[in-house]
């Protein structure tokens, strides 16, 4: 759940590192319904989108800074972060069990 002190950008870059995660693991699986060029194409579209709306610039440029008086809006972005690194952690948990079962 987003709390107040959350930002744009801690929970972005959780989203970067559960993508890089995910393309660590192994690629190739027959049962398994997410390719390598599905997760990567993903990742460059989340690149694309955090670097447009700038989730990681830094001071006065920030998503974060310029939604400072925003908060609905501030949160609502917040959520859609969290269920996109829960989705790609729920993912990353699917194909782990593909490959240690």
């Amino acid at each position: 759940m987003a709390t107040s002190d959350s930002l744009i950008s801690d929970i972005s870059q959780d989203c970067l590192i559960a993508f890089e995660d995910s393309l660590s693991e192994p690629t190739h699986h027959p049962k398994d319904l997410i390719s390598r060029d599905s997760v990567e194409d993903q990742l460059v579209r989340f690149k694309l989108w955090a670097a447009n709306i700038g989730a990681f610039a830094g001071s006065h440029t920030s998503l974060d800074y310029r939604l400072r008086d925003s908060s609905d809006i501030r949160d609502m972005i917040l959520q859609l972060l969290q269920v996109l690194r829960r989705s790609i952690k729920s993912c990353m948990s699917y194909r782990q069990g593909l490959f240690t079962s």
